[in-house]
């Protein structure tokens, strides 16, 4: 199982959050319109710090 940035956070709020989105999904609550619009927000920051700072470094993953 791998755990990504936003499971660790979701697992600092609450981790009984992080067992049910690993082990029971069909037991949390629908993603609605506003929450998806605040994870693409959040996918679209990526390419807007990257813009920002050509030179970055990268640390981490690649890909999964």
């Amino acid at each position: 199982m791998q755990l990504s940035k936003s499971d660790y956070m979701l697992f600092l709020r609450h981790p009984a959050w992080l067992w049910l989105k690993k082990h029971a999904k069909h037991l949390l609550p629908p993603i609605d319109a506003a929450l998806q619009a605040r994870f693409d927000e959040g996918h679209a920051f990526e390419s807007y710090a990257e813009a920002l700072f050509p030179d970055l470094v990268r640390l981490g993953f690649s890909d999964f």
